[in-house]
């Protein structure tokens, strides 16, 4: 269970900064897990995908992002994307810090998720269920468009809280609000929001980024790319079907 944001055109750091940590340490909005303000604090390490002047740099640690002096030496650049990771799968330590990065066709692919897998396959390297998730998704990505691929790879699940997922690559941003925990409604959401630096994507509204924030609907991807602006399609996932979901 995560907190995550994506700004695929690049938001200051000085911008986004002390909301993240604020909605990191669950001291934004009260849902069913977090009932009171500060009661769940995703500390179980942290994740960026920053741009800098020498390029994107992917930064992961597995320290609470509010006690890290890293998170705060990046002020000066730009965020594409952000997660807080709170362990659901997997034990602790960077190398289970999302964003999680694939090659495919030449090309780099970085993926944060919040939820939990209970049934993707177990490959024996100790991996979480989020990174064993992107990598079989990330080889229907040489064949297949985004949307395409994350439905394939997703095919084969029935177990699931929730494969919310931000999916940034080479071309734009994609979204996934895709959840199966009906007792978790208002936890496990995505929202979004036009600002002046472009569509921001947030598991929670932040009032001092954004004032109107618009909540993904269930089964839905959110694209956004220079060339096709920003759209919302549905997904074709089995999990969404069942009872719970409904």
């Amino acid at each position: 269970m995560c907190r995550m944001l994506a700004a695929p055109n690049g938001i200051p750091a000085r911008t986004i900064g002390v909301p993240f940590l604020r909605m990191a340490r669950g001291e934004n909005a009260l849902n069913e897990k977090n009932t009171r303000l500060g009661l769940v604090r995703h500390g179980d390490g942290w994740g960026a995908l920053l741009e800098t002047a020498g390029g994107l740099e992917h930064v992961r640690s597995a320290r609470p992002c509010w006690d890290d002096p890293a998170f705060a030496q990046s002020d000066s650049v730009r965020v594409r994307l952000l997660h807080a990771r709170l362990a659901s799968v997997a034990g602790l330590g960077e190398a289970h810090a999302h964003p999680y990065s694939e090659e495919s066709l030449g090309a780099t692919w970085y993926f944060c998720h919040n939820g939990t897998l209970r049934d993707e396959p177990d490959d024996g390297t100790g991996d979480t269920d989020s990174k064993r998730y992107f990598r079989r998704m990330a080889k229907q990505l040489e064949s297949q468009d985004p949307v395409a691929a994350f439905e394939a790879a997703a095919s084969i699940l029935r177990d699931v809280t929730a494969l919310n997922a931000l999916l940034l690559g080479p071309e734009g941003l994609w979204a996934f609000c895709a959840w199966a925990g009906a007792n978790c409604r208002a936890y496990y959401t995505l929202v979004w929001a036009e600002t002046a630096d472009g569509v921001v994507v947030s598991s929670e509204p932040l009032r001092d980024v954004a004032e109107h924030w618009t909540p993904m609907e269930n089964g839905t991807a959110l694209i956004a790319t220079a060339r096709a602006g920003v759209r919302i399609v549905r997904l074709r996932l089995p999990f969404l079907s069942t009872p719970a979901a409904a």
